[in-house]
């Protein structure tokens, strides 16, 4: 079997005789050289094709897996993409990989290859190594992964230079709530550029091979160790085309039904255009009707949150604290892509245009909230912005301006 990394042109091929295994080192001149491979498993090479996002249930199986697919579906962002899940047994963290299949994508997912996530294969770092923050450094990403009691966070980042490693992995280290004792394990093909004091992780150090490159170490972990098994895969033909070819009067059905399909979706596409530009337009009026001056980021989003009236014993609604989460990000967002908020906790999705913004809308919110941390932070996928997820507590007292649901202005029905 191959183990191969597109990003670095470098493999692996493991070979069972009847009295060990054999490792052989492989290296690339192309990455169509790779894929040409029959049976290859490779390295998901580009994160600006994948959004990750974690759950950490008090559940697992079918039951943390239908939670994940209602959050996921919810969310409009999501709607055409694609997506896999992948839930514990029991209880701790589930994980969603979202992914675009576009044109490349299509091309990686090939007949007889398996597509591994590199975050997912350095969870075995960290299985060996308690404690420990797993990293790999590649010519152009940085993958890093951590396990803490049943709660487990992945990173993958491109990166630019040293300090872009820096910022990366102190945003990362945010999401970790045991800081102490604390040690980087690292390995890749640049291991050599790691900001921190660390462990270098060389595959003579988990394995049975005598390799003492680093670049192979995550290739190792990917073969031999211990992790999820998240696998990117092409989806299954469906049935329908054995009984099309073999059929032809199921053909002749399939041809009829497909082509009412057609008249039907092209007669009724002006008449859903013109309404959903009327819906646009009356989202957007309604929003600055009742956000008054508060600048409107994103009308559908903040719309779409349910307004609640204030209840009798004086809680606040989710609206009013959307309103003054909106009031500290404003200035700094391309738009909102997710937002809730309950029983005073809030979590969020932002879209910005700079990276020295998260430390300013921080700033920002701190007015408002409490315990703001930042959980992750990506690259978007047209490379022209960013993706920011946060989440904070709102400071609720009696003295709060948003008291029994009335702003400085008085309460908006």
């Amino acid at each position: 079997m191959v183990y191969a990394d597109i990003e670095n042109l470098v493999g692996i091929e493991l070979k069972n005789t009847f009295k060990k295994k054999i490792v052989n080192i492989l290296k690339f001149d192309s990455e169509d050289e790779i894929l040409s491979i029959k049976d290859v498993t490779i390295f998901f090479p580009d994160p600006a094709y994948l959004s990750l996002r974690f759950f950490d249930l008090p559940f697992g199986g079918k039951k943390a897996k239908d939670t994940c697919e209602i959050e996921i579906s919810s969310e409009e962002i999501f709607q055409n993409e694609k997506y896999l899940i992948w839930t514990p047994h029991r209880s701790g963290t589930s994980i969603v990989i979202i992914y675009e299949e576009d044109d490349y994508v299509r091309k990686l997912l090939g007949e007889n290859r398996t597509i591994l996530f590199k975050p997912i294969c350095l969870l075995d770092i960290c299985r060996r190594f308690p404690s420990s923050i797993a990293c790999d450094i590649s010519d152009k990403t940085l993958s890093i992964a951590f396990s803490e009691n049943g709660k487990i966070r992945l990173g993958f980042f491109r990166y630019a230079g040293v300090d872009d490693i820096k910022f990366q992995i102190a945003l990362f280290l945010s999401q970790k709530s045991e800081k102490d004792n604390v040690r980087f394990k690292v390995c890749g093909s640049r291991y050599y550029i790691f900001p921190f004091e660390c462990d270098v992780i060389k595959p003579s150090d988990i394995s049975q091979f005598d390799i003492d490159d680093p670049a192979y170490t995550a290739l190792i972990c990917a073969a031999e160790g211990k992790y999820p098994k998240i696998l990117l895969s092409q989806k299954s033909k469906s049935n329908m085309e054995g009984i099309l070819t073999n059929t032809l009067q199921a053909s002749i059905f399939s041809f009829a039904s497909a082509t009412l399909f057609i008249i039907s979706t092209l007669t009724e596409f002006e008449t859903e255009k013109s309404k959903s530009q009327n819906l646009t337009k009356e989202i957007y009026d309604i929003s600055q009707e009742v956000l008054g001056d508060v600048k409107i980021v994103d009308p559908y989003t903040q719309l779409r949150l349910e307004y609640s009236k204030i209840s009798q014993d004086g809680k606040l609604s989710n609206f009013p604290i959307f309103l003054e989460f909106v009031k500290g990000i404003s200035d700094y967002v391309i738009r909102i892509e997710d937002f809730t908020a309950e029983r005073m906790e809030i979590s969020a999705q932002l879209k910005i245009r700079e990276i020295s913004y998260v430390d300013k809308i921080k700033e920002n919110l701190q007015n408002s909230f409490d315990d703001i941390k930042i959980t992750s932070t990506i690259r978007s996928r047209e490379g022209d912005s960013f993706i920011m997820r946060l989440t904070g507590k709102y400071k609720y007292s009696k003295n709060s301006k948003l008291e029994s649901g009335k702003t400085s202005e008085g309460t908006k029905q």
